[in-house]
């Protein structure tokens, strides 16, 4: 869920924990948007998704753990 953020373009990237970039998306937004996401391809581990404008700043940065059974 986006809360709080200008009108515009953002990247919401995940990277694996070694830095190598797993997964993108560019996303429209204006105003509070919540988004689904789908995350089967990730294998079992954790990882850091990033939310970045379109000028590459990154708004925040946050840990997810993908676990399977």
């Amino acid at each position: 869920e986006f809360t709080n953020l200008a009108p515009g373009r953002y990247k919401l990237k995940i990277h694996n924990i070694l830095g190598i970039e797993e997964w993108r998306k560019t996303y429209q937004i204006s105003g509070n948007h919540t988004e689904k996401v789908d995350i089967s391809s990730l294998r079992k581990g954790t990882y850091l998704y990033s939310l970045v404008d379109d000028r590459g700043k990154t708004i925040t940065t946050r840990r997810l753990i993908v676990v399977r059974p």
